[in-house]
């Protein structure tokens, strides 16, 4: 909640709202994450559902009536409009749920470990004189016994440690020449004098003041400094939970690794810092060993793609090449006949190498992808098989995945020609970097001496010749997925540079997106396509890991909408299609800046996309297999195995179908739609329905693992994505921090919504989101009340 005194439980069941937990009396102790039995409050106690925009709408509104500049005539018009806007809003009132946590049932919240500053633990403002009243100065005496850690995480209370739990810690706290030492790296040792007694009593060392009376022992926490710390207990008449330290400090905030570390655990992703565990790295060792013994025997039952013109292209700094592309040109067969391009996807073959239901396959599965954090990666897999083995290193057999599919000139996929999935060996010719393609597409001038090397017997014009086939293809085919409603909204993303040692960031810029990054994005998406297609025309189509995407909340939407009618937007929200064209057709007429806003605002409506399969009872009530977003009627990922579970999953089910087929089990029929004449897809056929049992055929395809596999992967890529753009926005702090005084850091800003004590503000520029808050009583108004909220 924004309201750090609110809390939500969240409510699956159609039509109810989540249940608020309003004060800290109702959430009975109860911590973010747990799972909790709710008692209702009667329907006269639930509070009604704000609408933040009718109430920006009103402040606004309220402001032109006021306005000596405007024409009477015309507040009278606008204030109308704005009263029948407010009155068709009222008529649709909802209202939250509200009620109070009367169990724990299972406190995952309070079982962590958090993140935590440490202070003295006394009211600063009502101290007797001689305790000082600086929050980072502990003193020994019998009126303090605890002291007060202060989570990182907002959501989290503060947390009362004994004392002599932070001396296990810290044994030497009181010691003076520590003191010193702590005072220093506060302050800098050019501005600590000793022994100086300011006018108000106490000792004062730099800008830290400590305790009138000498004779009390006392010591200096910096107030940076980070530790981890652990719930006990939580009495029911205590007003803060007890803890005790969980190790000593981890380092100070504004640190990269610190950072990283803050910004992992807050999201629960603390096992990806953590060593793999010794079977991991043995099981890691005997696949390595065992597939170089192996390899050309396995090469040997493969298809062989060694002599075809193979290439990567990836980021610059990339180490996991998980995805590579061909392309041949296909000469007509008969005269008259179209052109057209034979397409592979060669994807690393990560599940032959990851055996099911080993160290390595267990350990991955709890991680489910891998953390990119501004300045390091957090692998899934262990850098024998993502770095060496499975990645698709140029000049190097490489075992693979591939999907084989032909397109007509005009990017849609050939009618003669089914797409083929089968397990290869290849081995590529060029990496190529994303930068490198876009100059030579852009026919720019590319010395021999930097280009990128191309092996195996091919060529560079040949190469660039595929680059070229390639480019116009998939940009074909791009403006045919956006004709058909395809939505894209865009976010912007920083990019840091950091010093080699520190991993400081010293400057900043921004992430692009050429016809380079297009032309693979293109190739994948389709490719992710046809998969899911297989998958799920298939004998054991319940078992297909699949991809969706829900359409926005309805409620949400209509708030929205209202809001931009309101404003006279022109827009229409109807479908993925209209909102893409209706955000084109802002920027052309309001600019880039009202455009930017509202596709932040569009934001929030926004479900995230999840993995699921058929198999999984649809709670939801969206009874969907499609991505809005992409407006594909079937989708999934096949293509990042490395660094995403999901695909092994999906690797696996599609093993398991090639392997149907091979058995003759699988087989496809023709169909009938409602009218008795034949009904075909892109590829001519569709598949009979029902399911055999992957046992029978000795398949290791369990549905119930799928789903709860599937679930867990929704919440660890969230996880994910959140701790990014955690690190990402403290990185950006770092590097403010460091810019001189009189050079800061300046963007345009605009304000999305305004609110009782609030506003939220977007800076395109940054891709940036922050609430403003401030003070409208003028006798509460005074220096410093303006602030950002988290």
């Amino acid at each position: 909640a924004a309201d750090d005194k609110q809390a939500y439980v969240p409510v699956k069941a159609e039509g109810f709202n989540d249940i608020l937990i309003d004060g800290k009396r109702d959430r009975n102790r109860a911590f973010h994450g747990d799972t909790v039995v709710v008692a209702l409050y009667p329907r006269s106690e639930w509070k009604k559902k704000e609408n933040a925009y009718s109430k920006n709408m009103e402040q606004l509104w309220k402001q032109i009536k006021e306005d000596e500049a405007v024409d009477e005539a015309e507040k009278e018009d606008s204030w109308n409009k704005a009263q029948a806007s407010f009155k068709n809003t009222a008529t649709n009132v909802e209202y939250h749920p509200t009620g109070r946590v009367v169990f724990v049932e299972q406190p995952k919240g309070s079982s962590r470990v958090h993140l935590a500053t440490l202070c003295a633990n006394r009211n600063l403002d009502n101290d007797a004189a001689d305790v000082s009243k600086d929050s980072r100065v502990i003193v020994k005496n019998n009126k303090e016994a605890f002291v007060r850690a202060m989570p990182v995480d907002k959501k989290i209370p503060w947390i009362l440690i004994p004392l002599e739990n932070v001396l296990h810690f810290i044994p030497d706290l009181f010691d003076p020449d520590t003191r010193r030492e702590t005072i220093e790296e506060i302050e800098g040792p050019s501005v600590v004098p000793s022994g100086v007694v300011p006018d108000d009593g106490g000792l004062l060392l730099g800008k830290v003041v400590g305790p009138a009376d000498p004779s009390i022992p006392w010591g200096v926490i910096n107030n940076m400094t980070i530790f981890p710390v652990r719930i006990s207990s939580w009495g029911e008449k205590s007003q803060l939970p007890a803890g005790v330290l969980d190790g000593p400090s981890v380092g100070d905030a504004g640190q990269p690794d610190v950072e990283a570390h803050i910004a992992l655990c807050n999201n629960e992703l603390e096992m990806h810092e953590a060593e793999l565990p010794p079977e991991c790295q043995e099981e890691a060792e005997r696949i390595v060993k065992k597939a170089r013994e192996t390899h050309e025997e396995e090469c040997r039952k493969r298809v062989d793609l060694r002599n075809v013109r193979i290439m990567t292209i990836d980021p610059a700094t990339a180490r996991d090449l998980d995805d590579a592309i061909h392309v041949i040109v296909i000469e007509p067969q008969t005269p008259g006949g179209e052109v057209e391009f034979e397409i592979g996807v060669h994807i690393a073959d990560v599940s032959h190498f990851v055996e099911k239901g080993g160290p390595i396959d267990t350990n991955a599965k709890e991680r489910c992808t891998t953390v990119y954090m501004t300045h390091k990666a957090f692998h899934m897999l262990p850098r024998q098989l993502c770095a060496d083995l499975c990645s698709l290193n140029p000049n190097e057999d490489k075992l693979a995945y591939s999907a084989v599919f032909r397109l007509k000139a005009d990017g849609e996929l050939s009618d003669s020609f089914r797409p083929r999935f089968f397990r290869s060996v290849i081995r590529t010719c060029c990496r190529w970097n994303y930068d490198e393609v876009q100059k030579v597409l852009d026919n720019e001038d590319f010395p021999e001496e930097l280009r990128p090397q191309v092996t195996g017997g091919h060529i560079w014009e040949d190469a660039c010749a595929d680059l070229f086939n390639l480019e116009c293809l998939t940009q074909r085919i791009r403006q045919k997925r956006f004709d058909h409603g395809s939505l894209a909204l865009h976010k912007t993303k920083l990019r840091f540079q950091c010093e080699s040692e520190t991993n400081m960031p010293r400057g900043v810029g921004y992430e692009s997106h050429s016809s380079s990054h297009e032309l693979i994005e293109e190739l994948m998406l389709l490719a992710n396509q046809l998969v899911a297609r297989k998958c799920r025309d298939s004998a054991v189509s319940r078992c297909a890991v699949l991809r969706r995407h829900p359409s926005p909340d309805e409620k949400q939407l209509d708030e929205l909408d209202q809001f931009l009618n309101d404003l006279k937007i022109e827009h229409d929200f109807s479908t993925a299609k209209t909102v893409y064209a209706s955000l084109r057709g802002i920027w052309e007429k309001y600019g880039y800046l009202t455009a930017q806003c509202v596709e932040r605002l569009l934001m929030k409506p926004m479900r995230p996309a999840e993995y699921f399969t058929p198999a999984e009872p649809d709670k939801t009530k969206l009874h969907t297999h499609e991505h809005y977003a992409l407006s594909f009627d079937i989708y999934t990922h096949f293509t990042s195995p490395i660094r995403r579970y999901a695909d092994v999953m999906v690797h696996r089910t599609l093993t398991a179908v090639l392997e149907l087929e091979a058995k003759g089990v699988f087989k496809e029929v023709q169909a009938s739609d409602e009218d008795g004449e034949e009904a075909e897809d892109d590829f001519g056929v569709v598949n009979m329905d029902g399911n055999v049992s992957p046992a029978e055929y000795g398949l290791d395809l369990v549905e119930q693992e799928l789903i709860l596999e599937c679930q867990l992967c929704n919440e660890k890529k969230l996880a994910s994505k959140r701790a990014q753009e955690d690190c990402d926005r403290s990185f950006f702090c770092m590097y403010l921090r460091e810019l001189p005084a009189d050079n800061p850091c300046t963007a345009v800003a605009a304000v999305l919504v305004i609110q009782d004590k609030s506003c939220l503000v977007h800076v395109p520029q940054l891709g940036l989101e922050a609430r403003i808050t401030y003070e409208l009583d003028p006798r509460k108004i005074r220096a410093g009340t303006y602030q950002e909220k988290p």
